[in-house]
């Protein structure tokens, strides 16, 4: 998953051949004037983190959206496709919540889950968006080891 600010992509894995020549194949019947700039698109996705996925999401959201009648997008409209989710830190709840009664904030901070970005500590999300996605809950490390 990418993570930028205080959002996280929901997207995660590799792009892998096969996808991205089935996709180029659907890009250039739909696009036909986009030959030229394949080779740039592909070198653009991966570095843009891009998998399976997310170009399929891609492309299809291009196609459904783009206007312009004798057109083509260009490759920015496939790369700023993305499908995020809004991330916390704990003291983040905390504020939002300060003024609630303990019952109430203990419902609102159930709502969340500590998951994995990457970093030294964990950073939270909702619950529902957690389960949707499968993104990777938080497992707290001890002496190197993890604590499950």
């Amino acid at each position: 998953m990418t993570q930028t600010s205080n959002e996280i992509s929901v997207y995660k894995g590799e792009l892998s051949k096969e996808t991205f020549g089935r996709c180029c194949n659907t890009i250039l019947k739909v696009y036909p004037r986009l030959t030229d700039t394949i080779e740039i698109l592909k070198k653009r996705l991966v570095a843009n983190g891009f998998n399976d996925e997310r170009l399929i999401a891609s492309i299809e959201h291009v196609i459904d959206n783009f206007d312009g009648w004798n057109k083509h997008p260009s490759i920015a409209d496939f790369i700023k496709f993305d499908k995020k989710v809004k991330i916390y830190e704990y003291h983040e709840l905390l504020s939002e919540c300060v003024d609630f009664a303990p019952e109430e904030r203990k419902k609102f901070l159930e709502m969340f889950a500590a998951i994995d970005t990457g970093l030294e500590k964990p950073r939270w999300a909702k619950v529902e968006h957690v389960e949707e996605y499968k993104i990777k809950k938080w497992r707290a490390k001890t002496n190197g080891k993890t604590n499950f």
